[in-house]
């Protein structure tokens, strides 16, 4: 795909001092294997990570991130390399056993008057160049891949090959075990045709003697999965066939690919239910590496495709939270927390290709990834033995149930359009483990409390030493989520764990947890002046009474009161040093919290803790309070746009942490939104209203939502839907590279009124945009009419001068209607402007 929005780094070149990487640790260098996530990568536009950006990534399921690598920055002497500025990015991947797809292109200043290398020199430069960049990261795992979309760039098959061919003889005759990849084959795109005769072109030249596999980019505005429409599998076996008539076994590797929530009918939630199927309708294929495009939005302009293609907001938060995520993170991140270890195995059949259950196999265990391509709520049946238990998953994590398979055996569910991850388990009648187990000592004896299942009784199992606990219980029949287990000696540690009973079965143990009796105990249980409070730097005082029921004194390196929120975070209330106590001595603590917005809402536990003189901590769990925290009134949204279309508007806004969810409301004159809003529980940052009037205006503001209310609306958005233009003879250039000293291009376009009524456009523009977005239009006609039906073609020669930027261009049609919204037509092409 032609990028709209590219960001070229700018790197500092320092002719001399270039530090060495640091290891990459466990670090592979051959290609990924099946098993998930392994081959799951993402396109980036940095070199230096923000902090937290690269777990963030990691994070999500990714483990490849695909950049490119610029020889113009990195040779600005000939023969003279420098490429430190990339070395903070091998650094950051070695930290998370990551790696890099580095795309070995574009021109060079120095060489063939900045245009595509052709000349010897300029090819043995190239060459030359490739080879020093190999060298400098050899054993990093990268994969190196030459160009990106050259056979949608005007650059022929024959001499992209003999480039392809000379890199490739100058990588592999020096480090013939690092991978070397290409063309990154735009000609794959759903926007055009196959181009087939240009890769078999490239293959008689002699590529695969050196390319470990093949690259493409499998754009396209439809679902992937299709197979009566636009369908990736077809395409990939299309090209496999091709190569196989060279050379069997070479893999093909899907390079770049995605979907824009700019593209008519797309939206955040469209595009990550689409590419979270074009990831399982790449692992049924054996594509061994898949890299979505992209991470980050490179602008926050919402008529601009190229933005709006990454998995995050743009704009850096914090360490702690570096972006704000769409849905499509939480895809990828779903699919590597249901399927991670997994490698696929076989699709079901299941009597109807629309019907996708995909099987995923680790071992003995199989999972499921299951939906269907039109949301028409198909049955299928998913393999399990008698009234398993049986867990379902959507695509972006949120939980759908846990379910008991059939009395004889199959699992029987209704698909959707939106990805499902099932997970089958032992019988149905087994209880869940025990979860959160804590022992708090006291006087010879250690209090146990923990979180339990429904209509189970529970078996306690204790030991000395960690992980030693017997295989009899020390108690049975326990009926209650508590037990105090008496007649202990001070200063033993004591380890336990817990087990669920049901009628038939018994659950696995759970998690461990030790006390240690001292002979310290609460007198007086913890006690709040509140049970609730907002975290709106509102303060709660606890205070708790601790007692020596020993015959000796006791010191306590620290003692006072602990507090977790619902994630078991850390929140405690705070601790008083150095506290003695003779026999029967009391010490009473009273501690004040403020709570801010950076205290998540929600059930807090309080209680009470202390640092023995052994620097050993004693949690006092049972009892233990509940307080609960409310969140911050919410705050209005801001940011509000609203962009139009065919009979529909996209309101937007920019995203609110720890919203919940957001209203929008309507009207047909500024200020008369209704206080009905049109749509609630909006999770997502961006609304389409469907099923307007061409021509009306409308106006919208936008509330947030969360457990502390509803916001005020925010500022007004107005924006009128418009009746649709379109390109009957695709926008086309004479030429995709023009010197700035003369040069000249041509673009030409014909556009048609496809409605059923007269438009006026009043300006209509062959528009451009140089690499740094800078305005650069072709120009166009002022006022023009169509009647339904009717074309018009505009024809428009720029001419280009020194003040023209060399660089990559885009260059697209715009049109502006009578209400004075300029409209944007895709696609773009791109244009190569040189000196």
């Amino acid at each position: 795909m032609k990028r709209i929005y590219k960001i070229f780094a700018t790197i500092a070149v320092l002719l001399c001092g270039m530090s060495p990487l640091l290891p990459v640790r466990g670090q592979s260098t051959g290609l990924p294997n099946s098993t998930i996530p392994n081959g799951m990568g993402i396109n980036i536009f940095f070199t230096t990570p923000q902090t937290g950006e690269m777990q963030m990534i990691h994070d999500g399921g990714f483990r490849w991130v695909r950049k490119d690598f610029d020889w113009a920055s990195t040779e600005t002497s000939p023969g003279v390399y420098n490429f430190s500025a990339y070395d903070p990015l091998f650094t950051s991947l070695g930290t998370y056993g990551m790696r890099a797809l580095l795309i070995l292109d574009y021109t060079n200043p120095l060489y063939d008057n900045n245009q595509f290398p052709t000349s010897p020199t300029a090819v043995n430069a190239f060459a030359n160049w490739a080879r020093a960049a190999v060298a400098h990261f050899q054993g990093k795992g990268v994969m190196w891949e030459l160009w990106n979309e050259p056979d949608g760039s005007g650059i022929s098959a024959d001499e992209f090959a003999n480039l392809a061919t000379t890199v490739g003889a100058a990588i592999k005759g020096t480090y013939p075990n690092e991978l070397y990849v290409g063309p990154a084959l735009a000609g794959f795109d759903g926007w055009g045709a196959f181009n087939l005769p240009w890769i078999t072109t490239t293959i008689q030249d002699g590529v695969l003697n050196y390319w470990d596999a093949i690259t493409v980019h499998p754009y396209r505005q439809v679902a992937p999965d299709d197979p009566t429409g636009d369908y990736v599998v077809n395409d990939y076996a299309r090209l496999s066939t091709a190569i196989s008539q060279f050379k069997s076994g070479v893999p093909i590797l899907a390079g770049e690919f995605g979907y824009s929530t700019n593209w008519t009918g797309f939206d955040v939630n469209k595009t990550a239910k689409y590419v979270s199927r074009f990831w399982l309708t790449n692992y049924s294929y054996g594509i061994p590496l898949q890299m979505t495009f992209d991470w980050a939005d490179g602008c926050t302009d919402p008529y601009n495709s190229g933005c709006n293609f990454s998995i995050v907001y743009n704009g850096y938060q914090n360490p702690t939270q570096p972006y704000l995520t769409k849905p499509a993170y939480q895809a990828a991140q779903t699919l590597n927390n249901q399927l991670g270890g997994y490698s696929f195995s076989s699709r079901l059949s299941q009597g109807t290709s629309n019907d996708w259950v995909l099987a995923f196999s680790n071992g003995s265990s199989t999972r499921y990834a299951a939906w269907d391509l039109n949301g028409a709520d198909d049955a299928v049946t998913i393999p399990a033995s008698a009234n398993a238990a049986v867990t379902v998953t959507n695509y972006t994590g949120t939980w759908v149930g846990h379910f008991t398979a059939g009395a004889t055996g199959g699992f029987y569910m209704g698909l959707t359009d939106e990805p499902e991850y099932v997970v089958v388990t032992g019988a149905a009648n087994s209880p869940s483990a025990p979860t959160r187990l804590a022992a708090s000592p006291g006087n010879t004896n250690a209090i146990l409390s923990w979180t339990g299942s429904s209509g189970a009784t529970y078996n306690i199992y204790r030991g000395t030493a960690a992980g030693s606990e017997a295989t009899t219980a020390i108690a049975t029949g326990i009926s209650t989520t508590s037990y105090t287990n008496t007649g202990l000696t001070n200063g033993t540690s004591y380890f336990y764990k817990v087990a669920a009973v049901s009628a038939s079965s018994t659950s696995s143990q759970s998690n461990e947890a030790s006390a240690i009796p001292n002979g310290i105990i609460e007198s007086t249980s913890v006690a709040l002046t509140s049970s609730s409070v907002s975290n709106n730097n509102a303060s709660i005082t606890a205070t708790v009474t601790y007692k020596n029921m020993t015959s000796s004194s006791l010191t306590l390196l620290n003692a006072g009161i602990a507090a977790r929120d619902s994630s078991n975070n850390n929140k405690d209330f705070g601790y008083t040093g150095n506290v003695t106590l003779t026999p029967n001595q009391t010490v009473t603590i009273s501690k004040t919290r403020t709570f801010t917005s950076s205290d998540a809402s929600g059930a807090y536990t309080v209680f009470g803790a202390y640092e023995t003189s052994d620097t050993v901590w004693h949690n006092i769990s049972s009892p233990t309070l509940n307080l609960t925290v409310t969140p911050t009134p919410p705050s209005a949204p801001t940011g509000v746009g609203a962009a139009p279309n065919n009979a529909q508007i996209t309101v937007y806004w920019a995203p609110i942490v720890g919203a919940t969810t957001y209203n929008v409301y309507r009207g047909t004159a500024a200020g008369g939104e209704s206080a009905t809003p049109i749509a609630t529980g909006i999770t997502t940052s961006a609304y389409t209203n469907a099923g307007l009037t061409n021509g009306t205006t409308y106006y919208y503001k936008v509330a947030e939502v969360n457990a502390g209310g509803t916001s005020a609306m925010s500022s007004e958005a107005t924006t009128t839907p418009y009746t649709p233009i379109v390109e009957s003879t695709a926008l086309a250039l004479d030429k995709y590279t023009v010197s700035r000293n003369g040069g000249t291009v041509t673009g030409t376009v014909t556009l048609q009124n496809v409605s059923g009524s007269s438009i006026t456009l009043s300006n209509i523009d062959i528009a451009a945009r140089d690499q740094s977005n800078g305005n650069r239009d072709f120009g166009g006609p002022g006022t023009t009419t169509l009647a339904p039906g009717q074309t018009v073609t505009v024809s428009q020669i720029r001419y280009f001068t020194t003040s023209d930027p060399t660089g990559n261009w885009t260059v697209f049609l715009s049109y502006q209607t009578t209400d004075t919204v300029w409209h944007t037509l895709l696609p773009t092409l791109g244009l190569t402007v040189t000196n």
